[in-house]
Protein backbone atom coordinates (compact mmCIF):
# COMPACT_ATOMS: atom_id res chain seq x y z
CA UNK A 1 0.00 0.00 0.00
CA UNK A 2 2.80 2.31 1.08
CA UNK A 3 4.32 1.81 -2.73
CA UNK A 4 0.93 2.75 -4.21
CA UNK A 5 0.40 5.70 -2.47
CA UNK A 6 3.91 6.97 -3.54
CA UNK A 7 2.92 6.11 -6.80
CA UNK A 8 -0.21 7.77 -7.06
CA UNK A 9 1.25 11.26 -5.02
CA UNK A 10 3.86 11.42 -7.81
CA UNK A 11 2.18 10.65 -10.82
CA UNK A 12 -1.20 11.58 -9.74
CA UNK A 13 -1.17 14.51 -7.37
CA UNK A 14 1.88 16.01 -7.92
CA UNK A 15 1.10 16.21 -11.39
CA UNK A 16 -2.09 17.80 -10.38
CA UNK A 17 -0.41 20.21 -8.27
CA UNK A 18 1.99 21.14 -11.08
CA UNK A 19 -0.19 21.34 -14.03
CA UNK A 20 -2.63 23.75 -11.94
CA UNK A 21 0.42 25.44 -10.52
CA UNK A 22 1.37 26.36 -14.10
CA UNK A 23 -1.55 27.46 -15.10
CA UNK A 24 -1.59 30.12 -12.52
CA UNK A 25 -4.74 29.03 -11.12
CA UNK A 26 -6.12 31.95 -9.02
CA UNK A 27 -3.85 33.87 -9.27
CA UNK A 28 -6.55 36.24 -10.96
CA UNK A 29 -8.13 36.22 -7.92
CA UNK A 30 -7.94 37.31 -4.27
CA UNK A 31 -7.29 34.48 -1.49
CA UNK A 32 -10.23 34.27 1.24
CA UNK A 33 -8.26 33.30 4.26
CA UNK A 34 -10.95 33.28 6.34
CA UNK A 35 -11.39 29.37 6.30
CA UNK A 36 -7.55 28.13 5.97
CA UNK A 37 -8.05 27.28 9.91
CA UNK A 38 -10.95 24.97 9.38
CA UNK A 39 -9.52 23.36 6.31
CA UNK A 40 -6.05 22.84 8.17
CA UNK A 41 -7.98 21.03 11.13
CA UNK A 42 -10.19 19.02 8.59
CA UNK A 43 -7.08 17.88 6.62
CA UNK A 44 -5.20 16.78 10.14
CA UNK A 45 -8.56 14.81 10.70
CA UNK A 46 -8.39 12.85 7.54
CA UNK A 47 -4.30 12.30 7.79
CA UNK A 48 -5.14 10.84 11.43
CA UNK A 49 -7.83 8.59 10.08
CA UNK A 50 -5.86 7.39 7.12
CA UNK A 51 -2.34 7.37 7.81
CA UNK A 52 -2.82 5.60 11.08
CA UNK A 53 -0.48 2.56 11.08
Amino acid sequence: MDLANLIAIHFGLKAAFTFTGALGYGSGRPFDKAGCGQAMEGWKQIQAKYLEK
